[in-house]
């Protein structure tokens, strides 16, 4: 094992250094292997490599999410270090499906669904993410299938590079003893609860 200092905001101690794991190596490779990858342009085959190194350095200890609030009952929201608000929410979407959809809200106070966690100073805050997927697993999955046991949550991805880190995040943290994780193609995954 390596240890390596990524491109991430080290105010969070725990995330200062990482572990190259086995895992980690066989998932670069599989991805810089790709003739998706290979057809990409510089500027998103490193946003690619830097997701699939975010989505193995979640961490879903306390100490390093921000204090997020329920603001609905599938609708939670929490402040970044540099004052911009992040949401996450379930809603009834097209086809009467549910899906989860993350956003932060931009200048103009509209919802914006870019990556939110690049800042001048070039690093990611990881927080951020981490932020999002605890408040995935521990609030809104045990409420959403509490409340509709039979029903899916679709998870939507805007492209095939946060598909990707969605993907391999739930992989890595979804309980799969409580629920199923479906790849559903077109940079969709769902979830539901199992019997």
């Amino acid at each position: 094992m390596i240890k390596l200092k990524p491109m991430i905001d080290s105010a969070y101690e725990s995330q200062k250094y990482v572990i190259a794991t086995d895992r980690l190596r066989k998932n670069l490779a599989e991805l810089t292997e790709s003739s998706e990858y290979k057809k990409l342009p510089l500027s998103k085959s490193v946003l690619s490599e830097n997701y699939l190194m975010i989505a193995e350095w979640v961490s879903l200890a306390k100490d390093d999410l921000y204090h997020y609030s329920k603001t609905g009952n599938c609708w939670y929201s929490f402040i970044d270090r540099n004052n911009v608000k992040h949401e996450i929410r379930v809603s009834k979407g097209a086809g009467g499906i549910y899906e989860a959809k993350m956003w932060f809200i931009d200048k103009n106070n509209k919802p914006n669904y870019s990556p939110p966690n690049v800042y001048g100073n070039l690093k990611y805050d990881t927080a951020i993410f981490n932020t999002y997927i605890y408040i995935l697993l521990n609030e809104i999955l045990p409420y959403f299938f509490k409340e509709l046991p039979k029903e899916k949550l679709y998870l939507p991805a805007t492209d095939k590079i946060r598909y990707r880190l969605y993907k391999i995040t739930l992989g890595n943290h979804l309980d799969k003893t409580k629920y199923s994780l479906e790849d559903l193609g077109s940079n969709t995954l769902s979830v539901s609860i199992k019997n």
